[in-house]
């Protein structure tokens, strides 16, 4: 079974973090100066990290021997070139209407079973489109 994890990000002058906040995501934006907008450039060229939680997903599927594999994702705009058996969808707060139509135009384009993974899921459960699963993140102690 092939799974993709895809990472999508709307299109922003500064870099967006979906990992801090507590999975809800940040955008750092550092003004509009000159100072301000070339540090922002700067941090988004230089800084980036995924998702922790999103990739030990990946990370416990690749360990059950599923082929998966993480692609970040800039805009909405989805044309996958290989088949895909599922595709799960990092969501955050910064980036959700983004994702939400990354997902329908996997769903409507595809036809393959889209998995939205975050915490930021519980909140907007009334924007995801039907036939969109929601996984929510759980920790134990």
């Amino acid at each position: 079974m092939k799974i993709l994890f895809l990472d999508v990000y709307k299109k922003s002058h500064s870099r967006i973090s979906k990992d801090t906040a507590g999975g809800y995501g940040t955008e750092n934006d550092m003004g509009d100066g000159l100072f301000g907008s070339s540090l922002s450039r700067l941090i988004k060229k230089s800084i980036f990290w995924p998702n922790l939680s999103f990739i030990q997903t990946l990370e416990e599927f690749k360990a059950k021997g599923y082929k998966c594999e993480y692609r970040k994702q800039l805009g909405s705009n989805i044309d996958f070139k290989e088949k895909w058996d599922a595709v799960f969808v990092c969501s955050s707060i910064v980036c959700f209407e983004t994702e939400l139509e990354a997902c329908n135009q996997i769903k409507n384009k595809y036809n393959i079973p889209v998995f939205l993974c975050g915490s930021i899921g519980q909140f907007i459960k009334n924007k995801i489109p039907e036939k969109i699963t929601l996984i929510l993140e759980t920790m134990s102690f």
